[in-house]
């Protein structure tokens, strides 16, 4: 079995700041090998933010270099959707619909590929929205979605 861990960059906004919402996919059969990279990660060079998680934009260049590494040498696999949002000519309503179609993108991409069977994430709120919208681009046959894997 597979397991995924999904994280984002970016906001959906259309307009906004940043111009790039970026979706990454790291598949692995072992999480228990990330996890401890992670915890040697942390230990050697101490986590961002008081919730424990590691932000890119406050790490120094040579903790993200030597995480980024590190993970290279894991039998782990990269799946990427980048959105730049400079190119949405007609944004949605909701602008949640941009991050649940880049994360739909991701998700079939990794599932029909068979690199992801189980996701894991990191936070409740996007897990809900995300399983919600990929439930209901799997409901229509055509979408070549494989609704039973999630």
């Amino acid at each position: 079995m597979r397991y995924a861990f999904v994280d984002e960059s970016g906001t959906e906004t259309p307009f906004s700041s940043d111009r790039f919402l970026v979706i990454a996919l790291l598949s692995t059969a072992d999480p228990r090998e990330l996890a401890l990279l992670m915890h040697r990660i942390r230990k050697r060079y101490g986590a961002s933010t008081k919730s424990g998680e590691m932000k890119a934009d406050t790490s120094q260049a040579v903790v993200i270099e030597r995480l980024l590494r590190a993970v290279a040498e894991t039998s782990s696999e990269v799946v990427t959707v980048v959105v730049d949002k400079r190119h949405i000519r007609r944004p949605p309503l909701d602008p949640g619909e941009i991050y649940r179609k880049a994360m739909a993108t991701v998700a079939r991409h990794a599932v029909t590929s068979g690199r992801v069977l189980t996701f894991a994430w990191t936070s409740i709120i996007r897990q809900l929205d995300c399983e919600s919208g990929l439930r209901k681009r799997c409901a229509t046959p055509s979408q070549n979605c494989p609704a039973k894997r999630f």
